[in-house]
C-alpha cells in the first residue's frame, strides 16, 4: 500500500534582517491507517547581502526546503518506528520539479 502524505512549503523574506523563514508542514491524516502525522519545521536562513524577489522565489521553494527535507523525512521514520510500526521512509523530493520556476 502507497502512503500518501500532504506537504506545504511557505516563506517569508525580511530585507532589514537579510533573512528568509522558511516553514515546511508534511502531514499524514489518513482514517485507514492506524496512525497519522503533522510535522511542522521552520528554518531561518541568513543571507550577507539583500536578495532580489526571483531569487527569493527560488531559494526558498527549492534550496531551503532541500536542505530542511531529510531532516523530517528522518523524523517521521524515527516517529513511526518508535511507535510500533515499521518505519515510514518518505520517498525523497525533487524540489526543482516542485518548484516549476
Amino acid at each position: 500500500m502507497e502512503i500518501e502524505t500532504k506537504m506545504d512549503l511557505s516563506y517569508k523574506y525580511s530585507e532589514k534582517d537579510k533573512t528568509l523563514l522558511v516553514n515546511l508542514k508534511i502531514s499524514l491524516l489518513k482514517d485507514q491507517l492506524p496512525f497519522s502525522f503533522n510535522i511542522e519545521s521552520e528554518g531561518i536562513f541568513s543571507f550577507q547581502e539583500a536578495l532580489e524577489k526571483k531569487i527569493i522565489d527560488k531559494i526558498g521553494n527549492i534550496n531551503c526546503p532541500a536542505i530542511m527535507f531529510p531532516y523530517s523525512r528522518e523524523l517521521i521514520a524515527d516517529l513511526t518506528r518508535r511507535a510500533g510500526f515499521p518505519p515510514l521512509h518518505l520517498q525523497p523530493v525533487n524540489f526543482v520539479e516542485l518548484a516549476n520556476l
